[in-house]
């Protein structure tokens, strides 16, 4: 017996009947030459450049005097509206609203902060070569990246075959609103052959800027409805970081000799753990620092 899969052929004939009726609304309505339409539209948010970047220490996720933190954020979703008016055929200003969301990689920030401390040193001691005796934990917890621009420019359209398709390009600048995440970073490190456990957290909590962007612009236009365009959009906002760190080292009194790393204190201890993770600033208004915030958007839209 014979079998057909009906899926994909079903999948096809809606899409050419949309096509159909989108290219006999525009043949009714007349070619979009002039005036205004809406367009909303939604697609993929890809971090580009720092703000993507993968860290390869923890040292590169905690800001800093004078050095900007690796974003880690991964592929996300953005959503929007554009409002276009044509003066003629060709030339129209543009104003777009569209916000950003990228999650955080916390995954890669634990693993990061895990391999600091195994390369790190109790007691003069490199804690490499006696991982099998450490019992070391990491965790890692930021939120996602939420952003927003509300810029405006000039449109160029070509049109191609008049009313039924159109490349375009857009330049536009304005206003970036962005939030910095709260993060939680827990670290642990256990010697259950002495029953020592020290454990350290750091915390920062969310933080807002605004900042000047631009967005720069390439798509097509299908039946003078169907928009699809590729955005590259750059700001560069200004964070304070408050990041506070604690430790606690419970399980050892004065000083205790485990095998293979020799006398050991709490102050050690707590030195070794508090080593792997950077200086925390001590400025009672917190730390400044720069985030060059890059996202390429992919997306498609309808235009009413």
């Amino acid at each position: 017996m014979l079998t057909t899969n009906k899926f994909p052929s079903r999948l096809l004939m809606m899409a050419l009947a949309f096509i159909t009726f989108t290219a006999h609304l525009t043949a009714q309505e007349g070619s979009w030459t002039s005036g205004n339409r809406l367009i909303v539209q939604g697609g993929i948010a890809s971090p580009v450049a720092n703000f993507g970047a993968l860290p390869t220490t923890i040292q590169d996720l905690i800001p800093a005097d004078g050095k900007t933190p690796q974003g880690a954020a991964i592929m996300g979703f953005t959503v929007g509206v554009t409002d276009v008016f044509r003066f003629t055929p060709n030339l129209a200003l543009s104003v777009s609203l569209d916000a950003n969301y990228n999650s955080f990689n916390n995954e890669e920030a634990a693993r990061q902060l895990r391999s600091g401390v195994l390369g790190g040193s109790l007691g003069g001691v490199n804690l490499g070569p006696f991982s099998s005796l450490l019992g070391v934990t990491s965790f890692y917890n930021t939120q996602a990246y939420i952003n927003g621009t509300l810029t405006g420019g000039i449109r160029y359209d070509l049109p191609v075959l008049a009313g039924l398709l159109n490349v375009y390009a857009n330049a536009q600048a304005g206003l970036f609103y962005g939030v910095a995440p709260q993060s939680e970073a827990k670290l642990g490190l256990n010697i259950p052959l002495a029953n020592i456990k020290a454990d350290a957290t750091i915390n920062r909590p969310q933080a807002t800027a605004t900042a000047f962007a631009y967005k720069l612009g390439v798509g097509v236009l299908i039946f003078d409805r169907i928009n699809v365009g590729v955005n590259y959009v750059a700001s560069t906002p200004s964070y304070i970081a408050q990041t506070t760190l604690n430790t606690q080292v419970s399980g050892i009194q004065g000083t205790v000799s485990v095998p293979g790393l020799g006398a050991i204190s709490a102050q050690t201890i707590a030195n070794a753990i508090t080593g792997a993770i950077p200086s925390i600033a001590t400025s009672p208004g917190g730390t400044r620092y720069d985030f060059p915030t890059n996202v390429l958007q992919v997306t498609i839209g309808y235009a009413f």
